[in-house]
């Protein structure tokens, strides 16, 4: 009974189908290798994705140190300087007499003008005067 069972159509069946089940229980187990190695690789990318956006934001503080750098290079070199303060309270002032203290004079006269690194007044007699800001001690 056993060799015809063996030699039976369904016994050669059962067995190519236990061959193709061991078969795929290697494939199950290298394709789970493969899903571990491609989660790594994952964590890998995040990780150096989370590099790249700190390097970016790096290289942008750098580029904006870079213009302020240039912008303090101009002031120096033309000995305007830029102050926004003494810039907003004069825009304020446009139209209205002033005296500006400088370090040789006293200046008085009406706010014509306002730029980020000087003013214009109108004096008394009719004369046109720019002050730089790096001048100006006071505003009264």
């Amino acid at each position: 009974m056993w060799f015809f069972w063996k030699n039976s159509p369904v016994y050669t069946i059962i067995r190519e189908l236990e061959h193709q089940l061991h078969h795929l229980e290697h494939q199950i187990q290298h394709l789970k290798k493969q899903v571990h190695h491609l989660h790594e690789d994952m964590q890998e990318l995040d990780i150096l994705k989370e590099r790249i956006q700190r390097l970016s934001e790096k290289v942008k503080k750098l580029d904006e140190l870079q213009a302020t750098v240039q912008m303090l290079e101009e002031q120096v070199l033309t000995g305007l300087v830029a102050n926004p303060e003494l810039e907003s309270f004069l825009k304020l002032k446009l139209g209205s007499k002033v005296r500006i203290e400088t370090s040789g004079t006293s200046l008085q006269g009406t706010v014509i003008a306002v730029v980020k690194d000087a003013v214009q007044l109108r004096e008394a007699n009719g004369d046109l005067v720019v002050i730089p800001f790096s001048h100006i001690n006071s505003v009264q």
